[in-house]
């Protein structure tokens, strides 16, 4: 008796934390879209329950850091935007919902490694709902693998305009003044339902 209760929890509990899982990728020959810019990554989403995670993976190239820690150090930095400020790699995932009044998700719980990050959640659109999660890499960024997740709650119920996309852009950044020559990188789309995608 006792092993089948177990077992029946165990289920119970299994199938309360499902998550389904999707996950999109990208893949630049180049850096025509910027030399901070990985040239692989994915954006991968998973839902469960009244809540869903978006999270970015991608790795730095030597390439890519050179250029992100000539950024950093300030200088002739391309553009004369960046000309002589310290600049910083940022990442940004963006909900860009079908209706920009009743934005039906709000981001609240950021997490990164990327080194000495500083986070922050952005309202952009009319009302409460935050609609934007964002991480600067204000440490020296080496040739690995990283990552940035964005927890959203969920309150879509299925109106005709509950549902958007979400895009992950990278740009560089100077304290004091908003991101700069962004690329998005790669949008997913959810629907109008709680947990739909």
């Amino acid at each position: 008796m006792k092993k089948r209760f177990v077992l029946s929890t165990f289920l119970c509990v299994a199938f309360l934390f499902t998550m389904t899982t999707v996950a999109s990728a990208w893949s630049y020959s180049d850096y025509s879209h910027g030399t901070y810019v990985p040239k692989q990554g994915d954006l991968e989403r998973a839902h469960a329950s009244n809540w869903f995670t978006t999270e970015v993976t991608f790795g730095l190239d030597s390439t890519n850091v050179t250029n992100i820690l000539d950024y950093n150090n300030g200088g002739d930095n391309p553009g004369t935007v960046a000309d002589n400020k310290k600049c910083y790699l940022t990442l940004d995932q963006t909900a860009k919902p079908e209706n920009v009044l009743d934005l039906e998700i709000s981001a609240y719980s950021i997490a990164s490694n990327l080194p000495d990050p500083k986070f922050d959640l952005e309202i952009n659109y009319v009302g409460v709902d935050v609609d934007e999660s964002e991480v600067v890499a204000l440490g020296s960024v080496s040739a690995q693998s990283y990552y940035m997740s964005t927890v959203w709650n969920d309150y879509r119920d299925g109106g005709s305009n509950d549902g958007g996309r979400i895009q992950a852009q990278f740009a560089m950044s100077a304290k004091g003044f908003s991101d700069y020559n962004n690329v998005v990188q790669e949008t997913t789309y959810y629907g109008d339902n709680l947990g739909q995608w």
